[in-house]
């Protein structure tokens, strides 16, 4: 969070402070002393000689200069022991402050924390306890619990039984920081509250009828046994997760207007269906692959014509090394696919001990891809029910024809061109299955896909469990539309969450003042135009136009690269090469290479993507010959695979991904944006996945870029720190003579503030909470000492003759009053009288209008009657003329 030169800290020689350091983000240091430079610093309990920032600083007497403004005040409010529940208790606001409060609840086990109404989760990588604290939460308002999902959920749900209004949890945070996993907590918290007795109503799920279609604990039991299911198909493993979930989804509870719950429904969007042909070194293809093979049996894997038990002999799944198939991940692999046959139909009854691939889809399916990836045809075409030849065929030649034309031809493929159309296929049919898995769990779930009443009927509280902010070593076609989504979500979080602050600040009887907010427009703007002209090169490349990455990226630097500081996207910068093992030692020649690609300006920080493959990724068309051969499959399950609209030769050789997943998006803003928001941000305490160790530096660059530092500016410029008044009541009223004993509340608290010579403007006292600007907590400290410290007699003089003030003023002010009342009285009556004689006038006034345009309307009737008369007149007498002669 930048600091303008108005806020620039203020320091004395021997203070602590935060500053920047490139190993921990922000480290402790000691103010030596001031200059017009900057400040000179030595860090506590760590060399002098390191480097701030990444960078050199020039030394002075063995201390580092550091900038003024790049220097943050260490806040003493923070409690080494526990840290604040709430960021706004804290004197000073800003990411090194939050960070460190982060840390010390991290280390004793508090990981979560709340910014306001927004809660903060950092993944503890162990169990924390499990659902016996739900009890808590369901029998006391939330606020007054400490942070957790619980009370998030408990929000959620009291919110939408008051306001009758559908509610909505947005979870996001990078791949690892425990987006699933608190997911379910939420998930299972909502669930289960119907279960406890503690719902408004009759623990029992009706359908849209209105018939008992089962228990709430046995869709409660459904959604937890839909989930092995859903993260098989779903997930994979990443460099930085183990269990990384490849899509985004909206899973809904949905209830009656009394709080009953109907069903429950998930709707994914922006599948990673790339990964099922292509992933990284050190990452594994998606779940149900590497399941499949290590848990079927040497009768299944016959049947299912399978090789090996660890993806070795595979492409799908040997990507990415060795180091994804070993021993104890094949037994895990073994175990999860027993579970999977067990919670076969995501509710259904289990099936034998004997784990078998079951019969509709799932598992025969991901065996069918997997032949597929080998070209083994014969095996691939017979799991698929597919004539070989003709499958054959269909990969090695395409089909064309000349306009208007009423025959065809055909041209063969180039090897390139062959395992396109054969990644295309995989990628395609994958998609289109776990779609279908989907609908099958809502299904099973009570949800009717294609009703037209749940949202006339029902209300419901959704979780959206979306990726986060993602800058990887190498970022591509994935990353840019993962990118703009939390683009528009940002967008959308500051938006809503200063609503909330408004609708906050005017409980409390504050005015509201506007505050300035961060605009995303241009960046979304951008990233709709190379998008926009990613879709225009695709379409002239499926019409047969010569047209590349290259040639895209080509249009794009034409378009957007201006050279100005402040646009959006720009050229990457020149990236080093590895340097030439051949060269001789000490050499210091470097090959380097340029990226094909730009650089966006994100607000979190630029991204360089790679724009290598996306016009295959944007394009979710098969060619028709391929609809064609699946909609001609023997087998039932495969053929509701294919689409009937897409193997015509005249339906267009392009569907563009990114406009079904842009229209998705702002599908889901708009229903988000009928709903009442409820935070959560996750963190990824670390890279490693390892309990008890957390990496200061790589949690800051999740604070900064999942909006928290734009949050808490936004809040700078009101009132971030928010006390109730009874605790500061609590916390000094004994501080004081006995006499201030007998004050109420509020005036304690006005008279408190005014003795110790806070300005009124930086101070507000609501109906229950105290709102004080950003730095002003700090005067409350001066009256904070250990133990039983006395108040400095000025202050307590100044207090005093404060409340005296106050009691004149109002006394005065009363006296006024009741010496005015009368005439107030006599006024008011006057008024009343002016008013009624106003009324008649008002009156008088509209009847003489509507009778002026009555009589006009006569007149102009009148008028024209008496000209046809004349009218009929005159050709009377001409047709008795004519008559005569």
């Amino acid at each position: 969070m930048s600091t303008t030169s108005s806020e620039l800290p203020s320091l004395q020689p021997g203070d602590v402070a935060w500053v920047p350091w490139r190993r921990h983000g922000y480290r402790l240091a000691t103010i030596v002393s001031l200059t017009s430079r900057g400040a000179h610093i030595e860090f506590k309990d760590l060399p002098a000689d390191k480097s701030i920032g990444g960078s050199r600083k020039s030394s002075v007497g063995g201390t580092k200069i550091v900038p003024l403004n790049q220097i943050k005040v260490y806040d003493k409010t923070i409690d080494e022991a526990r840290g604040h529940s709430d960021v706004t208790m804290q004197t000073h606001i800003d990411e090194a402050n939050i960070l460190h409060n982060m840390e010390v609840r991290y280390g004793e086990d508090l990981v979560y924390t709340y910014v306001s109404s927004v809660l903060l989760a950092v993944n503890p990588y162990k169990q924390l306890g499990g659902e016996e604290r739900m009890a808590e939460y369901w029998q006391k308002p939330p606020h007054t619990m400490p942070p957790h999902p619980y009370a998030i959920a408990e929000a959620a749900y009291r919110n939408f039984i008051s306001t009758q209004r559908s509610q909505a949890i947005l979870i996001s945070g990078e791949s690892g920081a425990g987006k699933t996993e608190t997911a379910k907590i939420v998930a299972s918290y909502l669930a289960k509250k119907q279960t406890s007795g503690w719902a408004e109503d009759t623990p029992q799920v009706h359908s849209i009828t209105g018939q008992v279609q089962h228990t709430v604990t046995e869709l409660y039991d459904k959604v937890l046994r839909a989930n092995p299911i859903l993260e098989a198909f779903g997930n994979a493993r990443t460099v930085r997760n183990n269990n990384s979930s490849r899509f985004g989804k909206y899973s809904s509870l949905w209830y009656t207007k009394s709080g009953r719950l109907v069903c429950a429904s998930l709707t994914p969007f922006l599948l990673e269906s790339a990964r099922v042909t292509s992933h990284a070194t050190g990452e594994r293809n998606y779940h149900v692959f590497y399941q499949l093979l290590a848990g079927c049996s040497e009768e299944q894997q016959e049947t299912l014509r399978l090789r090996g038990d660890d993806g070795r002999d595979y492409v799908l799944t040997n990507q990415g090394g060795e180091s994804v198939v070993s021993n104890e991940q094949r037994d895990h692999d073994a175990a999860k696919f027993a579970e999977l046959c067990h919670e076969e139909g995501a509710g259904g009854e289990p099936s034998q001990a004997e784990p078998e691939p079951p019969s509709q889809g799932g598992m025969d399916t991901t065996s069918n891809l997997v032949a597929n990836d080998f070209l083994l045809l014969d095996d691939a075409a017979s799991l698929l029910g597919l004539d070989t030849m003709l499958l054959n065929k269909t990969l090695l030649y395409r089909r064309m024809k000349l306009n208007n034309a009423a025959s065809s031809y055909q041209v063969a493929r180039t090897p390139e061109q062959v395992t396109q159309s054969l990644n295309t296929l995989i990628r395609v049919i994958y998609a289109r299955l776990f779609e279908r898995i989907v609908k099958k769990v809502n299904a099973l779930m009570g949800y009717n896909d294609g009703s037209n009443d749940m949202e006339r009927l029902y209300n419901h509280i959704g979780i959206l469990d979306i990726y986060g902010f993602e800058s990887l070593e190498k970022n591509s076609y994935e990353q840019l539309l993962i990118n703009l989504t939390n683009e528009r979500l940002q967008q959308f979080f500051v938006s809503k969450v200063l609503d909330r602050e408004q609708q906050a600040y005017e409980a409390e009887g504050i005015q509201w003042e506007s505050v300035p907010l961060p605009d995303a427009t241009p960046t979304v703007k951008v990233i709709h135009g190379a998008l926009s002209i990613l879709d225009d090169c695709c379409l002239r490349a499926s019409r047969g136009m010569p047209e590349d990455d290259d040639k895209y990226v080509g249009e794009v630097q034409q378009r957007f690269f201006d050279g100005s500081a402040g646009c959006k996207l720009k050229p990457p910068k020149p990236q080093k090469a590895p340097p030439n093992r051949g060269f001789r030692k000490g050499a210091k020649i470097e090959r380097t290479k340029i990226t094909s690609g730009f650089i966006i300006n994100h607000y979190a920080g630029e991204v360089t993507y790679t724009a290598s493959g996306w016009m295959e990724k944007n394009n979710g068309r098969m060619v028709p010959e391929m609809e064609s051969l699946i909609l001609g499959s023997s087998n039932a399950w495969a053929k509701e695979l294919g689409d009937k609209e897409g193997c015509s030769m005249q339906c267009e050789k392009f569907k563009s991904v990114r406009k079904h997943f842009t229209d998705e998006l702002e599908k889901m803003l708009k229903m988000l944006d009928k709903t009442g928001l409820h935070y959560i941000r996750c963190f990824n305490p670390n890279n490693q996945q390892s309990p008890d160790h957390f990496d200061r530096r790589y949690v800051l660059s999740q604070v900064i870029q999942c909006g928290t530092v734009e949050l808490v500016n936004m809040m700078h410029h009101g009132y971030p720190n928010r006390l109730p008044i009874k605790d500061l009541v609590t916390r000094y009223k004994h501080m004081m003579p006995r006499r201030f004993h007998s004050m109420d509340d509020r005036a304690f608290i006005l008279a408190l503030l005014h003795g110790l010579g806070m300005p009124s403007s930086e101070f507000s006292v609501g109906l229950t909470r105290v709102f004080l600007r950003a730095r002003q907590l700090e005067f409350l400290e001066k009256l904070k000492g250990s133990g039983e410290a006395q108040v400095d007699e000025d202050i307590i003089k100044e207090v005093l003759a404060r409340v005296a003030r106050q009691r004149f003023k109002s006394a005065v002010h009363a006296v006024i009053i009741c010496q005015r009342l009368p005439k107030i009285l006599k006024a008011s009556k006057r008024l009343r009288t002016l008013a009624i004689f106003a009324d008649k006038i008002w009156l008088v006034y509209r009847i003489k209008r509507a009778t002026s345009r009555l009589l006009a309307a006569a007149r102009r009737c009148l008028g024209q009657e008496s000209a046809f008369w004349d009218l009929a007149g005159s050709c009377c007498h001409l047709l008795k003329s004519i008559v005569g002669e």
